[in-house]
């Protein structure tokens, strides 16, 4: 009987455990429910209950169309909304923050985010190794769409094949750097992209928004191949002890293409392959071709 009794307490603990083990994928699904252990075959219904039950380094594909709701990310992990209309409804607060360990990599993928107007932020990282964003898309949020603002300087964010319209702010760089790729920033009511830090963007539109791009203090910004047009100003370079790179940069349909101050503001330099339109550019450094 003492045997028998010691074996249930022995089976009361450790069954929860094994209910609840983490596995390397789960999977969630529109039609899925969270008491499920987020397998293929019994998909949970939430990002944040499929993350409780992946392990580090693991991911979290979607089956099928759904909303999966607002998750925190303490480590390691990609979530992948698959071919299907996977998206992040965020009426209040933020839609994915991140505050992983400084080893961490996350990448987010496929995913639609919608801040119906009363959500902060799409995504808000840190801390972290990297955040890579690919193929989703930031609409009507009230503070921006990604605020990048790590800890450390070291740390990476890349963003490619995605679309921010109609934020309050597109995408922010509060630190460390960013490679942005094929990215739509359009019609953001502040700004399209905002850097403290460096950053890289290539084969991209930034239209529509109040500020473009904005250079601020101590920023490194190379823009390459990219439209700049239809915003009230272009490129803000106002910011001293800042560098601008720019070549086959379109920026000459808006009202002001690149504001600078008269004594300060960026450092500019051009390869002299770019359309700049009304500008009161006062130092332009052009670099030939090689």
């Amino acid at each position: 009987m003492k045997y028998l009794l010691r074996l249930c307490l022995i089976l009361a603990v450790v069954s929860p455990v094994v209910l609840h083990a983490q596995q390397t994928r789960s999977w969630v699904s529109g039609v899925g429910d969270d008491i499920n252990p987020c397998t293929r075959t019994a998909p949970c219904k939430t990002f944040a209950a499929a993350i409780s039950r992946t392990a580090a380094g693991g991911e979290i594909d979607a089956l099928d169309p759904g909303s999966f709701g607002q998750v925190t990310i303490t480590k390691a992990i990609t979530i992948d909304g698959g071919a299907g209309l996977a998206s992040v409804l965020a009426a209040a607060g933020n839609g994915i923050t991140v505050s992983a360990g400084l080893t961490d990599d996350v990448i987010i993928l496929h995913i639609s985010f919608n801040g119906v107007g009363s959500g902060a932020q799409g995504i808000v990282f840190n801390s972290g190794r990297s955040l890579t964003v690919e193929d989703c898309s930031f609409k009507f949020f009230t503070e921006g769409a990604v605020l990048f603002d790590p800890g450390s300087g070291s740390s990476q964010l890349t963003v490619r094949n995605s679309i921010f319209d109609r934020n309050i702010g597109g995408i922010a760089v509060e630190n460390g750097s960013a490679s942005l790729d094929h990215i739509q920033l359009n019609g953001n009511a502040l700004f399209g992209l905002d850097v403290i830090g460096k950053a890289i963007v290539s084969n991209s539109s930034i239209e529509g928004n109040s500020t473009g791009v904005k250079v601020d203090i101590g920023s490194d910004v190379n823009l390459a191949h990219t439209v700049i047009a239809s915003n009230t100003i272009g490129i803000d370079a106002n910011q001293n002890a800042s560098v601008l790179t720019i070549s086959d940069v379109d920026a000459s349909h808006n009202q002001t293409g690149i504001s600078t101050k008269l004594n300060g503001g960026a450092v500019i330099f051009s390869y002299g392959d770019n359309l700049l339109g009304p500008t009161p550019v006062l130092k332009l450094y052009v670099i030939p071709k090689q």
